[in-house]
């Protein structure tokens, strides 16, 4: 038969591991957060290289024009 003391000790394990979970998932939340910010920053450098590159040919057909 499982004795009080046990069953608050499993209580306290329950909980300690619970918590350490959700540490961890919290964690990986802010690691996901991370990416998707670096990610957008990216396509925002893309998008402005490409348009910067179009504009560039854009002037030297004018140019040769």
């Amino acid at each position: 038969m499982i004795q009080y003391d046990q069953i608050q000790l499993i209580r306290k394990a329950l909980a300690s591991t619970a918590k350490e979970i959700e540490v961890h998932e919290i964690g990986q939340i802010s690691q996901l957060a991370a990416a998707r910010h670096d990610l957008a920053l990216a396509q925002a450098y893309k998008e402005r290289s490409e348009h910067a590159f179009l504009m560039k040919e854009c002037y030297h057909h004018r140019l040769r024009s």
